[in-house]
C-alpha cells in the first residue's frame, strides 16, 4: 500500500483526501529521496540485488520502487552531506552489482506534498550528466539557464547561418571559425534540454552532408544514418565530436574548387543577419564596405550564386517560416519583424515563396 501511494504520488496521481491518518503519517516520514539510474536493461533481473546493496549501504528502513530503467529510494535518516551520500553508495552498487550507475540526490523533504515537485527536481538533476558525464553524482538544484560568455551572438539561427555562408562560400577559415563558436556555446551552455541540443545539431549534420566528398559519402553512413547515431549519444561531447568530424571532412574540399569569402562580403553577409527587420538596399549595402553597389552586386553573386535581393528574400522567408512555426505572434508582427512593415505586401511576398499564405502555412505545414 505504501509503496502503490508512493508511486502515485511522485506522478502526481495520489487522492491525498482517500488517505488515511496513517499512510499520511509514513508518506511525510522521509526525508531525502535518491534516483538511481542503472544501465540498460539491469533492473529487470538485478532489482533484487540492488535492494540487497540499499539494505548494506543505510541503517534506517527504506522504501524502494523499480521504474526501470531508474530506482526510486525514500529515506527516513538525516542527511548531512548528500553529495558524500550519493558518492558512498554510487561505490556500494559498483562493488555490490558490478555497474556504475548515476544518482541524483533530493534536497530536504518538507512533506508527501513535496514528492513530485522533488521527484521532477531528481530528473532534471540527472539530465546533467548529459553535459557532464564524467560526474556520476547529482545534488542540490537543477541548474538555472546562465548566460552564454562564449559570444554576444547567441541566437542559434544566426550561428547557424554563419556557418552555411561560410559553407556556401568555402570559406575555410571563417567556417572553421563559425563552427568553434557555435561549439564552445555547447560546451558552455548547460540549461538547453537534449532533445532540443540533437535537433540543432542534426540540423548542422544535414547542412554538411551533401558538401561530403563523394567517396565519403559512398563508403560511410547515409545522411539518415548520421543523425539517428548522433540521436543516440548520451552526452555533449560525443556528439560535437561526430560533427567535427564530419565538418574536417567537408574543410578538407575547400581548397579543390575555390577562395575563401572576400572580407567585404563577410561584413555584408553579417549586416544582413543583425539588420534584416530593417529595410535594406544594395546602396546601403554597399556603403557599409565602401563600395559601389554595382561591384558589390557582381562579387556577391559570383561568391554566393544568388543576387543580394533573393539572399535577403530568403533569409527573411526562412525567419518567418520558423516564427510562423514555434511562436503565436500575430502575422502583421512577424512581417514588421522580418523586414515587412506592410502587411499586403508580407502576405504576398510569403504567397509568391512559399506557395500558400502565412496563416494557411502555419496552419498546415508540418513542425519540425
Amino acid at each position: 500500500m505504501l509503496q502503490s501511494a508512493l508511486q502515485l504520488s511522485v506522478y502526481g496521481s495520489l487522492n491525498a483526501e482517500a488517505l488515511s491518518e496513517e499512510l499520511r503519517t509514513q508518506l511525510g516520514s522521509f526525508r531525502r529521496m535518491i534516483l538511481l539510474d542503472m544501465p540498460g536493461a539491469y533492473l529487470e533481473k538485478g532489482y533484487a540485488k540492488l535492494c540487497e546493496a540499499l539494505q548494506q549501504q543505510f541503517d534506517r528502513e527504506f522504501v524502494s520502487l523499480n521504474l526501470s530503467p531508474q530506482a526510486l529510494v525514500f529515506l527516513r535518516e538525516e542527511v548531512d552531506d548528500a553529495h558524500a551520500l550519493g558518492q558512498s553508495l554510487c561505490a556500494r552498487v559498483r562493488e555490490s552489482c558490478g555497474v556504475l550507475c548515476s544518482i541524483a540526490v533530493s534536497r530536504p523533504l518538507s512533506s508527501y506534498g513535496s514528492l513530485r515537485e522533488a521527484f521532477s527536481s531528481l530528473e532534471q538533476l540527472m539530465e546533467q550528466r548529459f553535459w557532464n558525464p564524467s560526474e556520476h553524482v547529482f545534488t542540490g538544484t537543477p541548474q538555472q539557464p546562465v548566460t552564454d560568455e562564449v559570444t554576444e551572438e547567441t541566437d542559434d539561427d544566426q550561428l547557424l547561418n554563419r556557418i552555411k555562408d561560410a559553407l556556401a562560400a568555402r570559406d575555410e577559415e571563417r567556417f572553421t571559425q563559425s563552427l568553434n563558436t557555435f561549439f564552445s556555446k555547447y560546451r558552455r551552455q548547460t540549461n538547453q534540454s537534449q532533445i532540443y541540443v540533437k535537433f540543432i545539431f542534426s540540423n548542422l549534420i544535414a547542412s554538411l552532408y551533401p558538401s561530403l566528398p563523394e567517396k565519403e559519402k559512398k563508403n560511410g553512413k547515409s545522411m539518415d544514418e548520421l543523425i539517428s547515431a548522433l540521436y543516440l549519444q548520451q552526452d555533449i561531447s560525443k556528439i560535437i565530436d561526430m560533427v567535427q568530424e564530419t565538418a574536417r571532412a567537408v574543410a578538407g574540399t575547400f581548397g579543390e574548387t575555390g577562395r575563401g569569402l572576400r572580407r567585404e562580403l563577410v561584413i555584408v553577409l553579417d549586416y544582413i543577419h543583425e539588420h534584416y527587420s530593417q529595410e535594406l538596399s544594395v546602396e546601403l549595402l554597399a556603403s557599409t564596405v565602401f563600395l559601389s553597389p554595382d561591384y558589390l552586386s557582381r562579387i556577391f553573386k559570383k561568391a554566393m550564386g544568388k543576387s543580394l535581393y533573393q539572399y535577403i528574400r530568403q533569409f527573411r522567408m526562412e525567419k518567418a517560416s520558423a516564427l510562423l512555426l514555434n511562436t503565436t505572434k500575430k502575422v502583421i508582427d512577424i512581417g514588421i519583424e522580418t523586414g515587412y512593415p506592410n502587411y499586403s505586401y508580407f502576405c504576398q511576398s510569403f504567397r509568391e515563396y512559399f506557395g500558400t499564405s502565412p496563416d494557411r502555412y502555419r496552419q498546415e505545414a508540418p513542425r519540425a
